[in-house]
């Protein structure tokens, strides 16, 4: 582990050093622009989750909103509810329970990860799917 730690650490593959090279010549306008357009999605999604009854943490620096579940009364953790959303709203969610020790589990029971750096036509989708949740 400790090699292969070495490795990731201080090396990076040759298409990311080339991709880095690209990003460290672009404009702020275009970093302004991103950091708007992510804005745009992540008011866009909130509004969305907030009206299909779920309670939101809105985020500052990252492309993924936490959400509250529970508002809804589903009987399960983190994971079930991924799976039913999957079923019966075709919405993929990440199970944030994944990231934490068997411990911490308990934290994110009820609480799903949705990323916001998609197609707004996606998010549009979602959007549409995930307003039946209020009347099942």
């Amino acid at each position: 582990m400790r090699r292969a730690h070495q490795w990731i650490t201080f090396a990076s593959a040759t298409p990311l050093q080339a991709a880095a090279v690209v990003a460290l010549g672009l404009d702020d306008e275009y970093y302004h622009a991103l950091a708007a357009d992510y804005q745009v999605k992540r008011d866009f999604l909130a509004g969305v989750l907030k009206e299909a009854g779920l309670r939101v943490s809105l985020p500052q620096g990252t492309y993924f909103i936490m959400a509250d579940f529970s508002p809804l009364g589903f009987k399960g953790d983190d994971v079930a509810f991924c799976r039913w959303l999957i079923s019966e709203a075709g919405v993929v969610t990440i199970p944030p329970s994944v990231f934490y020790s068997d411990e911490h589990k308990p934290l994110a029971r009820n609480h799903l990860r949705f990323a916001f750096c998609k197609k707004m036509e996606t998010l549009e989708k979602a959007a549409e799917r995930l307003s039946r949740l209020r009347s099942t």
